[in-house]
């Protein structure tokens, strides 16, 4: 914003808004002899800032006028990094020093996770950086401007300036004489082992970060809590906050619920790919979770008038039909009709699969598998099949779960294969939180009072899906029976 003056001769224009923490404002160094600030912006990002007189200009466009108390904190960040500085060149304060090509890095470790890094260019430029060794090598975008001032913005002069500033950045960090930044790097690089690297904790005796692994399974991450993030004005949110156990630490995660979660420890954060088997055990944790706060809610809300009575009722999910929804019924492997007879059995699928097509054909696009070993496995693997050959046709599938440790004793190829389903499904809900006979009653009701077609393959004797069957046709359903 350009400088305006009043009727009275006194300057006027746009106030600047700054964060009262000290890390809301820091001096980033000197560069083409000019004194560059970094600030936070309330959204976590950063602006560059320069300072004239009392006016502060931010990406070399937009003007604010400064009151006396804000160029006094431009002032206190200025002298402290000069401080700093002098300290680093006379090699105290724990500063340590390493030179090579006219580069000179001066690095020390500051009493949280971070480092404070400035570095000496040929050209005459001095920078700064607080930070973690991971996100120093790695930079945001602001640090990138002053890290590849050789780049000419295009993507490809962008990535090549990014793998030169690393290779020298690596060189440098590691000749200087402190243990615990070289290994630190060479852990980074891939240079160093997870057994060399022990002592790299915190003063709390927490680990720095973690390494990451080509991709996540069961048992390599342990979901403790999750934490929805609110949803904003404009869309709802399918994003959470976990707490996640990996290698031994606790670390707190964000979930895209996509390919990947987020997980950050206190020197980095670590874009993590997981596999399907371990998002559909992250998202039953999710629904069951849900499931609890959506009851506890719904007691809550029952309303009574002074003498007891209850003038509210209290209502579950899924209570009442709904139309153009079909579920499952069927034995587990082990009571199937046709015993070991393998082609009894591809017989049978194959009408199954049929069945399904003929109700997708009549337009159902919701289907909902009780997520049992054997037919409700099977016929969920026909409904994704055919979501993967009609993309447009927006088919759903919903995992009815009777309790989250459903597999907790099946083999570890079916229990992969449970998992692998459930991230596929696009709603999960979960009829208890622990085990119990009532749990796998409430969970067939469920399917049956939510659907108006049930296609069942028969079993064996009267267990659960003949009595499910008969719950069916007691609430007048309508009844598929693949023989």
């Amino acid at each position: 914003m350009t400088e305006q003056t009043n009727s009275t001769g006194q300057r006027t224009g746009r106030k600047l808004q700054i964060a009262k923490k000290k890390s809301a404002l820091t001096f980033a160094g000197y560069i083409a002899g000019e004194g560059v600030f970094r600030l936070a912006t309330h959204k976590g990002g950063v602006k560059k800032c320069v300072l004239q007189q009392d006016i502060c200009i931010i990406d070399d466009r937009k003007r604010y006028c400064l009151t006396e108390e804000q160029v006094q904190r431009f002032k206190d960040a200025k002298a402290e990094f000069q401080c700093d500085y002098c300290a680093a060149k006379r090699g105290e304060a724990g500063f340590l020093y390493a030179s090579k090509d006219g580069e000179t890095r001066y690095a020390r470790r500051l009493p949280d996770w971070r480092y404070q890094f400035i570095a000496e260019r040929p050209n005459g430029d001095v920078v700064q950086m607080k930070t973690s060794i991971a996100d120093y090598l790695k930079g945001n975008r602001f640090d990138r401007e002053i890290c590849f001032p050789d780049s000419n913005g295009g993507l490809h002069e962008w990535r090549a300036a990014e793998e030169r500033f690393y290779r020298r950045e690596t060189d440098l960090l590691q000749r200087t004489a402190d243990d615990y930044l070289t290994y630190e790097v060479k852990y980074l690089s891939d240079l160093a082992t997870k057994d060399e690297v022990g002592f790299l904790v915190c003063l709390d005796g927490k680990l720095r970060f973690f390494k990451s692994k080509e991709i996540y399974d069961i048992g390599d991450i342990t979901v403790r809590d999750f934490k929805r993030i609110p949803p904003s004005l404009f869309s709802r949110s399918k994003k959470y906050w976990l707490t996640v156990e990996v290698e031994d630490g606790v670390y707190r995660a964000f979930d895209f619920c996509g390919e990947s979660i987020d997980i950050k420890s206190e020197g980095k954060s670590t874009r993590c790919p997981i596999t399907d088997a371990l998002r559909g055990q992250i998202n039953l944790l999710i629904a069951s979770g849900n499931r609890e706060r959506q009851n506890a809610e719904a007691r809550r809300d029952l309303i009574f008038i002074a003498k007891g009575k209850c003038v509210g009722k209290l209502t579950e999910k899924g209570e009442g039909e709904a139309p153009q929804v079909c579920c499952f019924a069927g034995p587990r492997p082990k009571n199937y009709p046709w015993g070991d007879d393998k082609e009894r059995e591809r017989e049978a699928f194959a009408r199954l699969k049929e069945e399904i097509g003929a109700a997708y054909a009549r337009g159902y696009r919701h289907f909902i598998t009780g997520m049992a070993a054997g037919v409700d496995m099977v016929a969920a693997k026909i409904v994704l099949e055919l979501r993967r050959k009609n993309p447009e046709a927006n088919i759903v599938l919903e995992a009815a779960v009777p309790f989250p440790s459903q597999p907790l004793r099946w083999t570890e190829e079916t229990k992969r294969e449970y998992y692998a389903v459930l991230a596929q499904c696009r709603e999960v809900y979960v009829a208890a939180q622990e085990f119990s006979p009532a749990a796998y009653r409430e969970r067939d009701r469920y399917m049956i009072d939510r659907s108006s077609l049930v296609i069942a393959v028969e079993g064996q004797g009267d267990g659960g899906t003949a009595r499910t069957l008969g719950y069916a046709e007691k609430s007048g359903k309508t009844i598929i029976r693949v023989r």
